[in-house]
């Protein structure tokens, strides 16, 4: 499928705003989405209804995640999702296929701060400094705050230049400042729930609650049927 084709799709992250709209990702928007938030945040929920979204949309979905991430259990459910074994080994030879020339493929990365010493790390870095990423997949790659430096250890400052991503229950200012944007204290008090994020668009920021992937789950099988 030409890569004209992938414009303007549209995928489903849960609802936002005081009338609680759906709130989308647009993957041609920015190739490269952060998300970061703390345990028990929701990040690999998120990437789990990402995923199914992902795949109504026609994406093909391939997973880079430990084999204890939930998100790996979606590779024996449906069709069109594939999981990279050995993901602390994966080479640039591995990935770049993947990628380029592939705007068909999301590459979904749960705990990414894992990935910062693999073969293809300094490829995946000079990926995220490439200004023009057109005709290749789309990454939503998921961090754990807690760990290395803002979990994406070496990576921070590329993935902060991006200017936009998901802080997931962002009760500090740390997680906010990573995805570029400032906001009031008063936020704190609404925040401090697992799913409930902020989403800095590139062109704005949204409040969002992730939606509950078990559901979308559930609706998906019965669609496919």
């Amino acid at each position: 499928m030409p890569f004209s084709s992938w414009e303007n799709k549209q995928i489903l992250l849960g609802v936002g705003g005081n009338d609680n709209h759906p709130i989308y990702y647009r993957p041609e928007q920015f190739k490269i989405l952060p998300v970061v938030g703390g345990n028990k945040s929701g990040k690999t929920t998120l990437l789990k209804t990402i995923a199914l979204n992902a795949l109504a949309q026609g994406y093909h979905c391939i997973i880079i995640a430990p084999k204890k991430s939930a998100l790996t259990a979606l590779v024996d459910m449906f069709e069109n999702i594939t999981r990279l074994p050995k993901e602390a080994r994966l080479t640039q030879q591995e990935l770049e296929p993947l990628i380029i020339d592939h705007p068909e493929n999301l590459i979904l990365i749960d705990d990414s701060q894992l990935l910062s010493n693999i073969p293809a790390g300094e490829w995946l870095r000079s990926f995220i400094q490439m200004g023009d990423h057109e005709n290749c997949g789309n990454i939503v790659a998921a961090t754990n705050i807690i760990q290395g430096v803002l979990g994406f250890n070496t990576w921070t400052q590329e993935m902060k230049n991006i200017g936009a991503g998901i802080a997931l229950q962002p009760t500090d200012t740390s997680l906010a400042e990573f995805i570029q944007t400032a906001y009031s204290r008063s936020y704190f008090s609404t925040m401090d729930i697992p799913g409930r994020a902020l989403f800095n668009t590139g062109d704005g920021l949204l409040t969002l609650q992730v939606a509950e992937s078990d559901s979308f789950i559930n609706e998906y099988i019965k669609k496919s049927k």
